[in-house]
């Protein structure tokens, strides 16, 4: 796997303005979620039937307080969600500029089999961590 500036003028300029869209998309409906009722928040069936929460519990939570800018509240609420939400938004904002003002995007680059083995597994590992920081949290 290696980190590489991509130059602007790559046939991937495409998919970066998808990627702008789709972040205002998501930002749209997210902010939509603030003025909705409580009632159209999914319950936790998981959580229902067996007393603890799974290890999403609390991300519509994180992500309105996200929205109201409690940064602290959003990440007690569910840290891993709502940290790989801010990622992927930075990420797309700077896609976004880049594309905008034409510069160069980091993008990776010989994406393997063992890359995507290795990130299952810290994907797997951070889930698990984020899961027993819920249970303890005691939600």
């Amino acid at each position: 796997m290696k980190f590489v500036l991509q130059r602007r003028d790559d046939p991937n300029r495409k998919e970066q303005a998808i990627m702008l869209g789709g972040l205002f998309l998501l930002l749209l409906l997210i902010s939509g979620s603030t003025f909705a009722p409580a009632v159209l928040i999914p319950r936790c069936h998981f959580k229902h039937f067996t007393g603890i929460p799974c290890g999403g519990c609390g991300t519509f939570r994180g992500l309105d307080e996200l929205i109201s800018l409690n940064i602290m509240h959003a990440l007690r609420s569910q840290p891993l969600m709502i940290t790989l939400f801010i990622c992927v938004t930075v990420y797309s904002i700077y896609t976004g500029l880049a594309f905008l003002f034409k510069r160069p995007v980091l993008t990776i680059r010989h994406w393997n089999r063992k890359d995507t083995l290795t990130s299952a597994v810290v994907f797997g590992i951070l889930f698990f961590a984020n899961w027993m920081f819920l249970i303890a949290d005691g939600r």
